[in-house]
């Protein structure tokens, strides 16, 4: 990509199927064109274990936890466009990576949305994110997140004023998680 430019490599994500090889292919666009596109922030992982993915005819290796990812984000039968820094980012060109890393944040605004990728469903994160979703969170002084939970009411009068052990532990498993 010419470095004075203003255009973002993007993986445009080819629809299949969960065991389905992953392919897609790099297209350029100008954020002039309001082009639709969805980012995706993730942890990178471990180096260990890495991935092929096809994008066009080429092979591109990447790690095991954005593979995942892509797996889960495919849909069955039609593209998705998304800008992931690991594959919009030519890696082995040092001024392109300092020019696209400077313009991430206008990358990720200009976005339709924000995509993140938090791993493979581990300790009841599942149920962490349910409770995530549906709870109040607020965070102390001392940057510890507790729950604030209302008082709710049963049928019979039973009031529940905070998080079951397992609950707890399911919070407690997400918000440990690399990102």
């Amino acid at each position: 990509m010419d470095p004075g430019s203003d255009n973002i490599r993007f993986f445009v994500l080819h629809g299949g199927k969960d065991q389905d090889p992953i392919k897609g292919e790099l297209v350029v666009e100008s954020p002039d064109e309001k082009f639709p596109y969805e980012a995706l922030s993730y942890s990178c992982g471990s180096p260990g274990r890495l991935s092929i993915i096809s994008i066009g005819e080429a092979g591109l290796p990447v790690r095991a936890n954005l593979h995942a990812a892509l797996v889960r984000l495919r849909l069955p039968s039609s593209p998705r466009y998304l800008w992931i820094d690991a594959i919009c980012i030519d890696q082995f060109d040092n001024s392109e990576k300092a020019d696209q890393i400077r313009r991430m944040t206008p990358t990720h605004t200009a976005a339709s949305r924000v995509l993140i990728w938090l791993g493979e469903l581990d300790h009841d994160s599942d149920l962490g994110m349910d409770l995530v979703r549906t709870r109040d969170f607020l965070t102390t002084s001392q940057g510890e997140t507790e729950m604030r939970v209302a008082l709710v009411g049963s049928s019979f009068g039973i009031h529940h004023l905070g998080p079951t052990e397992k609950e707890s532990r399911a919070i407690f498993f997400l918000l440990r998680r690399q990102w």
